[in-house]
């Protein structure tokens, strides 16, 4: 075994109720196999723990086609949901998240989260880091309530999200653990048609939401729980986010706008580190720095919570998930 294949076999050895399958490192390309978690792939798995197969999808944004994750759930052999090691194409190391196999299709997987406490700035509220911060920021996910992480990830969620078809986003209610529907509002995002590569780079107004850099695209968004209906929203291709037109709030998202920076009352959007960064802070907001490109974030900061399809004022923990 290869000193990888070594590394794991011990750590498997160290955590009780987890079954982990690997393959190790070859010359040549290796039928996909499962790893206690699931990635539908877009390109080709080049990795030293490879996740699944690759996943066929119809030309329809809510139609996948039956892979081999679906087989893998219905044999039982995903052991159901909870922590998984996982590691995406691209990346150089695996890390552990809570991966939930049954809501909407199962093998979704948990990149990031955040709480908003009040509206305003509350040093309780905590905004959802910035995705692409390398190797996460204060990574709990079974102890997640009142808090914010992101996966902790060499590349933060980059190599996770452009290996995704799909994105949840989904808050309300504060669980330290557990799945989606521990979530009072569920949102499921199609990414099928996003031609851009999401690099989660700063895109509040003054970075990436200035007009000429990152590029607004559409989605189609759909109501899983507690609203209903499917919406076309936009966002910015490479951040999966939005930005107001003096960068409070920024965040993770989408919104009625189909332009780089807007005012806007609907999403579904939950705020991020970014409001603020590379402008004077807000009056009563701690400038914070976060790796790698956000300097001055605002981590405190809301404008009016995280916003549902159809209004704002919500408070509660705020979730993104992929699969």
């Amino acid at each position: 075994m290869n000193e990888v294949s070594h590394y794991i076999d011990r750590l498997v050895y160290s955590l009780k109720n987890f079954l982990l399958l690997f393959c190790l490192k070859a010359n040549v390309k290796k039928s996909p196999v499962k790893m206690a978690a699931h990635v539908s792939a877009k390109t080709s798995v080049n990795a030293h723990l490879v996740l699944l197969a690759p996943a066929v999808h119809s030309s329809k944004d809510w139609e996948p086609k039956t892979t081999r994750h679906q087989a893998i759930l219905d044999s039982g052999d995903s052991q159901g949901s909870g922590m998984y090691w996982i590691q995406p194409p691209g990346e150089t190391a695996p890390a552990q998240t809570y991966c939930d196999m049954s809501y909407a299709g199962g093998a979704w997987m948990l990149a990031s989260y955040g709480y908003v406490h009040k509206f305003g700035v509350n040093a309780n509220n905590k905004a959802i880091p910035n995705m692409n911060n390398p190797f996460g920021y204060n990574w709990h996910p079974n102890r997640r309530s009142s808090s914010n992480g992101l996966i902790n990830l060499p590349h933060g969620a980059v190599k996770l999200a452009n290996d995704a078809r799909y994105m949840i986003m989904a808050a309300g209610n504060n669980p330290p653990t557990g799945g989606i529907n521990q979530y009072s509002f569920v949102y499921r995002i199609s990414l099928l048609k996003n031609p851009y590569k999401i690099s989660f780079a700063n895109h509040n107004r003054y970075n990436g939401g200035q007009a000429g850099r990152m590029h607004v695209t559409s989605f189609a968004v759909e109501a899983l729980k507690g609203e209903s209906g499917r919406y076309t929203r936009y966002a910015l291709g490479e951040a999966l986010g939005v930005t107001w037109s003096d960068s409070y709030p920024t965040g993770y998202g989408f919104n009625d706008k189909n332009v780089p920076n807007s005012a806007f009352s609907k999403g579904p959007f939950f705020p991020s580190v970014h409001s603020g960064s590379g402008r004077r802070p807000c009056g009563v907001c701690t400038p914070t720095k976060f790796e790698p490109d956000v300097p001055g974030g605002s981590p405190h900061y809301n404008h009016h919570g995280w916003y549902a399809a159809n209004g704002w004022d919500k408070t509660g923990q705020t979730s993104i998930w992929f699969k």
